[in-house]
């Protein structure tokens, strides 16, 4: 049997650096969810699933593999032999293109990470943890000007006995201005997105609190 992952570490692993366009809202948040991944993966000790993602590339292989193959075959037959098929074929493509949507745009949404760590205490437990992200549009008012922020919404569940005994489940929400953590000449600040993600880490998970 596969040892429990351990707990989550206390230091921030070495990262490169990462320089975007600090006017570009679009690549800030794509850099802030890629390096949220990576601190779950490498400090938290969670292994990510890549389910959702599984589940677009079949949908995305059979509609390619139905259209394509009836698409070749269509060539070889004389028009009226094929055209009944070709019609299923592209009803077919246009389902699975249906699906495929709804697919991310109601079940993935705005979900970046899933993902479940096991720890021994005392027994194997196991903790799993689902973030969102979205951008808080900047907002101006006759007093002030309200920056654009990243916001995280976690969810998290501690069980044990195989999800059996449900031990803990906690939400949170945390968000934090762009400008925090990107500099002036678009350098992303790694180590102040790392502390702002660990904090709102440890609001909901136990494992880190009981450290």
């Amino acid at each position: 049997m596969k040892p429990p992952t351990p707990p989550p570490k206390d230091d921030q692993p070495e990262e490169e650096k990462i320089i975007i366009n600090p006017l570009d809202i679009v690549a800030a948040k794509h850099t802030c969810d890629d390096a949220v991944k990576k601190i779950l993966t490498t400090s938290h000790g969670y292994k990510q699933s890549f389910k959702h993602t599984d589940i677009q590339l079949i949908f995305g292989w059979i509609a390619c593999i139905v259209a394509g193959g009836v698409c070749g075959w269509s060539y070889t037959v004389p028009f009226e032999e094929s055209k009944n098929l070709v019609g299923l074929a592209v009803a077919l493509y246009a389902v699975l293109s249906g699906l495929l949507y709804l697919h991310s745009r109601f079940i993935i949404s705005n979900k970046i990470f899933t993902g479940k760590r096991k720890t021994l205490q005392g027994r194997i437990e196991t903790s799993s943890v689902q973030i969102r992200s979205t951008t808080i549009p900047a907002s101006s008012t006759k007093d002030k000007t309200v920056q654009p922020k990243y916001e995280v919404k976690l969810s998290y569940r501690r069980t044990a006995n195989g999800g059996k005994s449900l031990i803990n489940a906690k939400k949170t929400l945390s968000s934090i201005p762009y400008p925090d953590l990107f500099n002036s000449e678009g350098e992303f600040l790694q180590k102040d997105f790392y502390n702002f993600i660990n904090k709102a880490t440890s609001e909901v998970d136990d494992i880190v609190n009981d450290k």
